[in-house]
């Protein structure tokens, strides 16, 4: 009877923390450019998620540190975030990203991308 007890109560548990887990945050769909990725020029970069975000910022700086981004922008019914590139020239770039999901939680993500 005392092992039917615990099994029950730990799959009452398992099965009660899972749409918890499932509903952490929001994912990323995509990210343009591509992490690691050369281009012969960039314009606009952009992160999409699967789902809509609260809130969101994207930083874009050169290897040296200078910010090369304009204001970010959520658009697309706040499931992607965008800013537009001013003169970032050639080299290796670094786009940062951070959101807060609706349920509160925040994520981060940081990734690199080359211009040539």
């Amino acid at each position: 009877m005392r092992r039917v007890l615990v099994a029950t109560a730990a799959a009452a548990l398992l099965s009660a923390g899972a749409p918890q887990v499932a509903a952490a945050h929001t994912p990323l769909k995509r990210l343009s450019p591509r992490p690691g990725t050369t281009h012969d020029g960039v314009g606009t970069v952009r992160a999409t998620f699967k789902g809509r975000v609260t809130a969101a910022t994207l930083v874009v700086r050169t290897a040296s540190g200078r910010k090369v981004s304009g204001a970010a922008r959520l658009v697309d019914g706040r499931r992607a975030v965008r800013v537009r590139l001013r003169r970032p020239g050639r080299g290796t770039f670094r786009a940062s990203l951070r959101w807060l999901s609706p349920d509160g939680h925040p994520a981060d993500r940081a990734w690199t991308f080359r211009i040539r």
